[in-house]
């Protein structure tokens, strides 16, 4: 799914997202309509400083699971460095 002008470039401008987190939201379609709809909200409130504070954390959580989406084997250097640091402790 494509991301049109208009929000690519509220998402760059204003929102602080890369050009890579655009390119990973393009093919990761839960996450672009999360952001989409959140995008919508932001449109719809205007005064209400509760909705935009949590609207901005939303999408501050989005952004972190962008930056951590390339490393989709986190999992195994967790387990890798649990490994290291059993064997360092059975060394002492």
């Amino acid at each position: 799914m494509l991301i049109d002008d208009k929000t690519r470039s509220i998402l760059l401008e204003k929102l602080c997202f890369t050009p890579t987190h655009l390119k990973q939201l393009e093919t990761n379609h839960d996450l672009l309509s999360r952001t989409l709809g959140l995008i919508e909200l932001i449109k719809k409130t205007t005064n209400q400083t509760e909705r935009k504070v949590f609207i901005k954390r939303q999408l501050k959580k989005i952004r972190q699971t962008l930056e951590r989406s390339p490393f989709a084997g986190n999992q195994e250097i967790r387990k890798a460095r649990a490994e290291y640091y059993s064997f360092q402790n059975l060394a002492r």
